[in-house]
């Protein structure tokens, strides 16, 4: 549903979020992390810009002897206005979910 929607919209279209000075702390089968974050975004009127900054704290646990997640959290630099087109985008992603699932329950 995401690559569909995304897909129909003007291009380019799209962002990342950009991943930097992580900081990790493990005491035995558990650890906590924490990650500057920078989304950037592409928009067909003006190009790149920065979406917004933060970071991301993390605490995980080994399992097994697998890492897992155990909670993620984001925390926001500042609180942007909300941008009309991806409200748009996430609501055409909200509508083919529902299509599939539809569909999946006619099945």
């Amino acid at each position: 549903a995401y690559h569909k929607a995304r897909s129909e919209q003007p291009q380019p279209y799209g962002g990342r979020h950009l991943q930097t000075n992580t900081w990790i702390e493990v005491d035995g089968d558990t650890a906590r992390a924490m990650t500057d974050i920078v989304v950037i975004k592409i928009r067909p009127e003006t190009g790149w810009s920065i979406g917004n900054k933060g970071r991301y704290t993390d605490q995980f646990v080994r399992e097994n002897g697998a890492w897992r997640f155990l909670r993620r959290s984001v925390t926001w630099d500042y609180e942007l206005p909300s941008d009309p087109q991806d409200q748009a985008f996430y609501a055409r992603v909200r509508e083919l979910i529902a299509e599939a699932t539809k569909a999946d329950a006619a099945a």
